[in-house]
């Protein structure tokens, strides 16, 4: 799996929209269009749904968030233990997605954005799964 399209597919989550996850990662929205696309190739399921609203996970995108969550909280700490920082964009400098924990997923709790000193700022799960 491509780190930068489940990069991607974590902040259209957590902003509800393509066009909001382009401006925090400083992508186009059409690179946001295609990684996700690339991503949904790789796992064989549609992962987010647009609509009005916004966008928002299918059933087989929440299930896949808490594994991307920790996939890259697992190399961001691989990133900071030889000396560099995956995630400048994400949130600012010094910044990592912890994986959310919520019942069905790894570790039992809700995920939360967190600077390196480790306060909570954002929720990443989404509110709503659709299909």
């Amino acid at each position: 799996m491509d780190f930068e399209a489940l990069l991607a597919f974590t902040m259209v989550v957590k902003h509800k929209s393509f066009s909001a996850a382009a401006v925090q990662l400083s992508y186009a929205q059409s690179t946001v269009s295609h990684r996700i696309a690339v991503l949904e190739r790789a796992v064989g399921q549609r992962l987010l749904v647009r609509s009005a609203a916004g966008a928002y996970p299918t059933r087989a995108g929440a299930a896949l968030l808490p594994f991307a969550c920790h996939l890259l909280e697992t190399l961001e700490q691989a990133r900071i233990e030889v000396g560099g920082s995956m995630c400048p964009h994400r949130g600012g400098p010094g910044t990592s997605i912890d994986r959310p924990r919520s019942p069905g997923g790894p570790g039992g709790r809700q995920g939360r954005a967190r600077t390196m000193s480790g306060r909570a700022s954002t929720t990443v799960l989404p509110d709503t799964v659709r299909e």
